[in-house]
């Protein structure tokens, strides 16, 4: 079933539906990306040594290919690895097919997977002059996302002008839920922010009940605390409080008065960071 050295675990590829399973699931939560390099080649050293620990090797002696499973790698840093393992001065009739698929869509499943890097494979080995691989990059399109937003401050103008900000941005195939809170115990004590979507939190670093110091403290203390992205406002100007709030999980920071156009671009560069770095 399984043979592990010290580079690479090898499986057979019964195992690969429950893998790539599992990893769509860590897409779906985390947005994490993984790509599959697909090669009618067996498993031989020279794999092995090109290989990092943390990948995996599917092996299907029916199909006479391996696939090649790369957890949080896009497809640039699959072609630089598969050129290296493919680097040959033989001709070009004797180097193995290959493919590579980024997968960045949670709703991709093991076998339409399975089924499109084998077809690559078959086109790559029908071409009269071969190619050294063909991709397919129809996985690596985000499927429509809903975020959740909350907008912590005790200024109820601030929040009202921040949903405004958030509900007129253009960002492609996302879409917003935003609340609004004046407190930060009213956050915590209603659960919004246990929704299993992406979580955006604009808040006050000075807030009445709970301050957000202490929320950031709870957020970053949850199991699931990868969903939440956090942007801090303040009006204060303390460095030695910036490094502070930077190094116990704060993502952006944004000094009060902020300009709406700066803010709605830290957010895009949030989001952009989030769905498609």
């Amino acid at each position: 079933m399984l043979k592990k050295n010290d580079q690479v675990c090898f499986l057979d590829g019964e195992l690969f539906p429950v893998l790539i399973n599992w990893q769509l699931a860590s897409t779906e939560r985390y947005k994490e990306i993984f790509t599959l390099v697909f090669l009618n080649l067996p498993c031989t050293k020279e794999l092995e040594r090109q290989l990092k620990n943390t990948d995996l090797v599917f092996n299907f002696p029916d199909h006479e290919i391996v696939v090649i499973l790369l957890p949080n790698v896009g497809e640039i840093e699959a072609e630089v690895m598969l050129k290296r393992l493919l680097r040959s001065d033989v001709s070009n009739e004797s180097l193995p097919a290959a493919a590579i698929i980024e997968v960045k869509n949670s709703e991709a499943t093991a076998s339409s997977l399975l089924d499109s890097g084998i077809k690559l494979l078959q086109e790559v080995q029908a071409q009269p002059n071969r190619t050294l691989f063909l991709s397919d990059r129809s996985f690596a399109k985000i499927a429509p996302q809903e975020v959740s937003v909350s907008v912590l401050d005790e200024d109820v103008i601030v929040t009202s002008v921040i949903r405004q900000i958030i509900e007129r941005m253009d960002v492609r195939d996302i879409t917003f839920t935003v609340k609004e809170f004046n407190d930060g115990q009213a956050f915590v004590q209603s659960d919004w922010y246990r929704t299993p979507k992406i979580h955006l939190v604009i808040m006050n670093d000075v807030l009445p009940k709970k301050n957000g110091i202490d929320i950031l403290h709870m957020l970053r203390n949850l199991p699931n605390t990868q969903r939440f992205y956090i942007l801090m406002m303040t009006k204060r100007q303390s460095e030695k409080e910036m490094i502070y709030a930077f190094e116990h999980g704060v993502d952006e920071y944004m000094p009060k008065p902020f300009n709406p156009r700066l803010l709605e671009a830290q957010l895009k560069k949030m989001l952009h960071r989030i769905y498609h770095e």
